[in-house]
């Protein structure tokens, strides 16, 4: 099942996050590996998991499957009905 948002910069701003969290938020949440995401945004393995741990703690979340669900709420989204869905075990 795709997820659509179509306001990202709202997205952004409703969850307060800096623009290089939010570019680590959007490739979690397109539901790409850490190691493809280090290599995106040029960046060591060890420094995207670091940077997902805080984006996690400023967003008071604990895995990837929390992060869909806050983008999807702070996008107005409603999560009834959805299936489970699978997340990267990193």
């Amino acid at each position: 099942m795709v997820f659509p948002v179509d306001n990202w910069e709202q997205v952004r701003k409703d969850l307060r996050l800096s623009q290089r969290e939010f570019e680590l938020v959007c490739h979690i949440f397109h539901g790409k590996k850490l190691q493809v995401i280090a290599d995106d945004m040029q960046l060591s393995l060890g420094t995207v998991k670091t940077y997902s741990q805080r984006v996690y703690r400023k967003l008071q979340i604990h895995d990837q499957r929390e992060l869909i669900f806050a983008v999807l709420r702070s996008h107005g989204r409603s999560l009834e009905g959805c299936a489970p869905i699978p997340v990267e075990i990193a």
